[in-house]
């Protein structure tokens, strides 16, 4: 049977599994490998970092720049405020069709926005509460 865990808690999952099999000399769990892709794992870094390489590299404006760290640095990407939703919409209209993982290819005929809004549009309500209810758990 195949799991799939999604979040940035597989590495401790996967040490408390490894640890758990060694000190019991059970193989309960049998761990064949684990994978971390490009894994939303904490908001407040993730805000800092975007905000800041889109403004150093002159996508935005000094004053959006200052918006968004003062309206957004501390919000979700998922469940964002309307007014940092706003405010990010203003971002995106200054970058325009530009690729953010790569600003010097041409970009994509597929225009995705920030990671907030595809995220809001991907994952479900139900699933955000059942994975919020998992995690507290």
């Amino acid at each position: 049977m195949k799991i799939c865990v999604p979040g940035h808690y597989v590495p401790q999952l996967s040490q408390a599994i490894v640890r758990y099999n060694f000190t019991t000399k059970a193989k309960s769990i049998s761990l064949k490998d684990y994978m971390v892709g490009n894994a939303l794992t904490d908001d407040f870094p993730d805000h800092l970092g975007l905000f800041l390489f889109i403004w150093s590299v002159g996508m935005i404006s000094d004053q959006t720049y200052k918006l968004l760290n003062m309206f957004c640095d501390s919000q979700s990407f998922i469940l964002s405020s309307e007014l940092c939703d706003k405010i990010m919409d203003i971002a995106r209209e200054e970058i325009g069709n530009i690729d953010l993982y790569n600003i010097f290819t041409p970009p994509c005929s597929v225009i995705i926005g920030f990671s907030n809004q595809l995220m809001k549009t991907l994952i479900e309500p139900q699933i955000l509460n059942n994975l919020a209810t998992f995690i507290v758990y």
